[in-house]
């Protein structure tokens, strides 16, 4: 009976933690806060003149311990949104870049 019991407990347990988001904290920074850190960068306004577009991609992830949007970087192509690059914002104002090549999020520096 005592099994039963503590079975019962530790599902009902996972259960919780599951349904919470494993502990993951929500946050209010959002994505279009997110935009306005990264529009700032000399990187990015390049790419604009170039006729480049942010774009969320609406997927968030924990970067170095801070809640952070992912942002593309690309164009239209006949309606549809083809991303060039990969950046994320993160709620304490870092920005990073996403290399391909390493497979790694990267800092980028102010300007």
């Amino acid at each position: 009976m005592k099994y039963i019991k503590k079975r019962s407990l530790l599902a009902l347990l996972l259960a919780a933690l599951l349904l919470s988001g494993c502990g993951m904290q929500k946050s209010d920074f959002s994505s279009e806060e997110a935009k306005e850190l990264l529009v700032v960068l000399d990187e990015i306004q390049m790419h604009e003149e170039e006729g480049l577009v942010l774009a969320s991609t609406g997927k968030t992830m924990i970067l170095r311990g801070s809640f952070s949007h992912v942002i593309a970087m690309g164009q239209y192509d006949e309606g549809r949104f083809e991303a060039e690059y990969y950046y994320a914002a993160s709620e304490d104002g870092t920005r990073y870049y996403y290399d391909p090549e390493g497979d790694a999020w990267l800092e980028l520096g102010f300007g």
